[in-house]
This record gives structure tokens, C-alpha cells and sequence, in this order.
């Protein structure tokens, strides 16, 4: 308590929260119609047990044509217990986690680097990155909430390193939770695990199964659930995905690699970013313009040292996270590819103990 690097840590980490936590109502104004569905369903199921359609408990919310995925839901239905339901209840569980994030990605940079200025600098750093801020400031399924879960799922797997299976159990229970976030995270988060197996395959079949065991869980309640709802699952894939208009196999790959290399552009990540001002500033791309020179040295470190499990594990995350982002027709997609983020802090802090 008497180091001044703690002090300075923890007060810079409560001016980030409060930045997040201004205005949180009233900006951006008003609730879009994914908001105001999660709301009043999360109001219902907490007062009555039921969904706006009188389903008991649902595991997946029908809504708009499609099914939402649970997790941002039963975030705020307990709020609305004691809160009133208006905008700011509805967004705080999701500026909630986005205030975790920053301080995960904090805590994963000291245990990368053992360093508290490099811990001190990603927290900042992640803190006031456009992509986190303004996706953490909506509720409109659980974008942020899977981000969360896969940064998690990284501080886990680098923990892990110093022994313990609990660390690869909380990396397995993180996946398994973010597979019912976000309608991408059906895919994101078997792509991270298969990320995980690969990097990690010498740790260890105790190890393994800890990760494991816990989305098998997940998979097999979702799976239940599907054969229960037929098509429920994909039906907004249907409408968004890149056979929606009955395109030729070579024309939909054409588009997947096209859509792929959109989110490693510049003008995704520091001049434009996404198209939609809901998921962009307007005044640059989803990412600090400060931050791309640190990622580009974080790559370089990684690439030297790829025969160590967790550089592996991030590499190879990195090139898996926007493949559903790049399986839809809209392209780039902030929210979408979102599952990027955790990856490019972990690139972002090894430039930065560089």
C-alpha cells in the first residue's frame, strides 16, 4: 500500500470508469430496438419469470426474427429490482464489463511482462480504445460481454503457465459462458478453444480437459436446445450470411477473403473504421492510431518467440478471430469482429514491454 505505482494504477483506473460511467444514459441518446427488447424482456423476467412471449426462463430470447443470446439479458434483470428501467440500467452491465476489460488486459500485461509501467500503459491504453469504449456504451446482444469472456479466457491460459489446473478450468468455464453471448461467438469461441488445443497441446491431457470440459458442457445444453427450436440458431446467419442471396461457392469465398483483409486494413483500424456511426467515432478507426505501431512490434516479438505456447496461442488467435466476422455479407463489421480485440492487446503489450 505505501508503493506509489499501486496508487497510480488504481487512480488511473477509477478516472478511466468514471469516463465510462458519464453520460451513460443519455449518450449515445435514446435505445436502439435491440436495447429496448433486452430491457423490457430482462424487466419481465425478473418480475414475472417469463419473456415478453411468455416463455418460461428462456435459454435464448426470440426477438426480431432471430434468437439473442442470453447473457446481456440476465445481466440486467436483476438491476431491475431496484432500478428504475430506463437507458442507463439497461447499458450498465455492459459498461460494466467494458471497464473489466480494461483491467484484465492490465492485470494479463503484468503477468506477460512482470512490469508495472507496462501493465500501468496497457490498462490506459485498452481504456481508451473507440472499438471497447463505444461497444461497452450499447446493449444490443452481448458483443462486449464475448470479449470479455475471451479476454478472460487469455489472462487464464497465461496464468496457466505458472501451474495450476484451476487457471485452465476458469479458461474453459470463460469459453464456455461466451458461447452464449453474441450470436458470432458460436463459432469465435470453438475457433479460440481449437487455438488453444493447438498451442497448447503439450500441456498436458489433466489440462486439456479442464479447457475442454466446460464447453462440451455449454455445446451440449446449446445443442439441446436446437434440436428443440430447429433453425432458431441460424436463422439470422440466413438473412446476413454469404449465402443469404443464393451466391455461387466461388463468389461467397471470393467475398469471405475480400471481407477477411477489410479488418486488417488502415482504414478499418485508425482512418475510417466501421461504416455504421452507432460502431465508429466518425473522427478515425476502432482503434488509437498509437496503438498500431505497438502491434506491429508485438507481431515481430510474438513471431520470434512462436515456439512458446501462449505467442502461439495469440498468433494463431489473431488470424481466426474475424473468420465469422468475414462469413457475413457486411464488411468490416465492428461488432462482428470484435473478437479481435483481445488478441491485438496481447500484441499491443508485448510492443509495449519491447
Amino acid at each position: 500500500m505505501r508503493n506509489p505505482a499501486v496508487w497510480i494504477f488504481v487512480g488511473v483506473a477509477v478516472l478511466l470508469a468514471v469516463l465510462y460511467l458519464v453520460r451513460l444514459g443519455s449518450d449515445p441518446p435514446g435505445l436502439y430496438d435491440d436495447e429496448a427488447s433486452v430491457g423490457y424482456n430482462a424487466w419481465t423476467i425478473a418480475h414475472f419469470g417469463v419473456d415478453q412471449y411468455g416463455n418460461h426462463l428462456p435459454l435464448f430470447f426470440p426477438d426480431f426474427g432471430d434468437y439473442k443470446g442470453p447473457i446481456a439479458t440476465y445481466m440486467v434483470a436483476p438491476l431491475t429490482w431496484f432500478l428504475p428501467l430506463t437507458s442507463a440500467t439497461v447499458r450498465l452491465p455492459s459498461v460494466l464489463c467494458g471497464i473489466a476489460i480494461f483491467l484484465v488486459a492490465g492485470r494479463l500485461a503484468w503477468v506477460l511482462t512482470g512490469s508495472r509501467l507496462v501493465s500501468f500503459l496497457a490498462l490506459l491504453l485498452i481504456g481508451v480504445e473507440p472499438w471497447v469504449f463505444l461497444m461497452s456504451h450499447t446493449t444490443l446482444e452481448g458483443n462486449i460481454q464475448m470479449v470479455l469472456c475471451v479476454t478472460l479466457t487469455c489472462w487464464c491460459l497465461a496464468e496457466s503457465r505458472r501451474g495450476g489446473r484451476g487457471w485452465w478450468w476458469g479458461a474453459g468455464a470463460s469459453l464456455g459462458v461466451g458461447l452464449f453471448t453474441y450470436s458470432v461467438a458460436r463459432l469465435l469461441v470453438p475457433l479460440v478453444a481449437l487455438a488453444a488445443l493447438v498451442s497448447f497441446r503439450r500441456s498436458g491431457g489433466r489440462a486439456l480437459r479442464a479447457l475442454l470440459l466446460p464447453l462440451i458442457a455449454a455445446g451440449l445444453l446449446m445443442g439441446a436446445w436446437a434440436l428443440e427450436n430447429p433453425g432458431g440458431l441460424t436463422a439470422r446467419y440466413g438473412e446476413v450470411g454469404l449465402f443469404a442471396f443464393h451466391a455461387t461457392v466461388l463468389a461467397a469465398a471470393v467475398q469471405f477473403v475480400t471481407n477477411y483483409l477489410t479488418y486488417v486494413t488502415p482504414q478499418f483500424l485508425i482512418i475510417l473504421g466501421d461504416s455504421n456511426l452507432r460502431q465508429t467515432t466518425g473522427f478515425g478507426g476502432v482503434l488509437p492510431p498509437a496503438a498500431v505501431p505497438l502491434i506491429l512490434l508485438g507481431i515481430w516479438q510474438l513471431l520470434r518467440r512462436r515456439r512458446e505456447p501462449f505467442a502461439r496461442f495469440v498468433l494463431l488467435g489473431a488470424l481466426l478471430a474475424p473468420v465469422p466476422a468475414a462469413l457475413t455479407l457486411t464488411a468490416p463489421h465492428a461488432l462482428r469482429s470484435a473478437g479481435l480485440i483481445p488478441f491485438l492487446a496481447g500484441f499491443a503489450i508485448e510492443g509495449l514491454a519491447w
